[in-house]
């Protein structure tokens, strides 16, 4: 890979091997080389290629306007997201939550606070992007001397779980975590207790509802034929069946789907471990 261009200290254009034209990103790259100089494999082991067209002009157009210790923070930050979340992520991220990162600062330079409507709910369904989040302003500590609300922690949080997803929707991640919630709500209060959110079981369940709502949203169904089971559970798990029936008339009100009779199966269960043993 040959550098053609320098966008910044972290960003180059450079033609791959076989003479197509990708954005390099890397800490240092546009300062350590020159034009014309070869990249080798060990050269860029923790620089992102973006081939992708849309993605690419993305980064060159915030090349120009937003300063290269930004590309810095958000790429360690996604490196540390892939380490410990083990998880593929879409390669805007690296767009997104360099642009979020910026205007973040702006804003709490200014004293501009936006609230994060869906903080409680990103730190509680996902704790372990919460974690990345945190050690994102762990960085923005040591990197630009800016302390930032704990608050910010889910934003970067909420773009990680936006870039797990198959396509590059934010909205889709916003009505998976109201369902979640939604469907939280409706389990406490039907049987008015207040969950434990540190319990295995809860944690077991909001798993459950992340990809219940992923295939709600996405209309796959869960089908089975075990008629059988579904009773068993109706006849033995009464007031969890019932709170399972609350949440099918909850979805089928506000999402106009149905749940298949294992989603029904699946869900009692899941009530009745989280109330009974949190």
């Amino acid at each position: 890979m040959r550098i053609i261009k320098k966008l910044n200290n972290s960003v180059v254009i450079a033609s791959d091997d076989t003479g197509q034209e990708v954005v390099v990103m890397g800490k240092g790259i546009g300062c350590n080389y020159e034009m014309g100089n070869l990249l080798s494999q060990d050269d860029y082991e923790r620089v992102f290629v973006l081939k992708d067209e849309q993605a690419s002009s993305d980064v060159i157009r915030l090349s120009r306007d937003i300063p290269d210790v930004y590309f810095d923070i958000s790429s360690r930050i996604i490196a540390y997201a892939k380490e410990t979340l083990q998880v593929e992520l879409n390669e805007h991220i690296y767009v997104a939550l360099t642009d979020h990162i910026y205007f973040a600062v702006q804003r709490l330079q200014q004293n501009v606070n936006i609230q994060n409507r869906l903080f409680w709910e990103v730190k509680r369904f996902y704790p372990e992007e919460f974690k990345v989040g945190k050690y994102g302003l762990n960085l923005l500590l040591e990197e630009l001397n800016l302390v930032f609300p704990e608050e910010e922690a889910g934003n970067i949080a909420f773009h990680l779980v936006n870039a797990r997803q198959s396509s590059n929707n934010m909205s889709q991640s916003v009505k998976i975590a109201g369902i979640i919630k939604d469907i939280m709500n409706i389990v406490s209060y039907q049987f008015g207790v207040t969950l434990d959110h540190d319990s295995l079981n809860y944690s077991r369940f909001v798993t459950h509802l992340q990809y219940f709502a992923q295939r709600l949203l996405d209309n796959i169904s869960m089908e089975s034929d075990d008629g059988f089971l579904y009773e068993q559970v109706q006849t033995t798990y009464v007031k969890e069946f019932e709170c399972a029936v609350r949440i099918y008339k909850y979805i089928e009100k506000n999402y106009q789907r149905t749940i298949s009779n294992s989603e029904m199966i699946y869900l009692t269960v899941h009530i009745h471990r989280v109330v009974n043993r949190a």
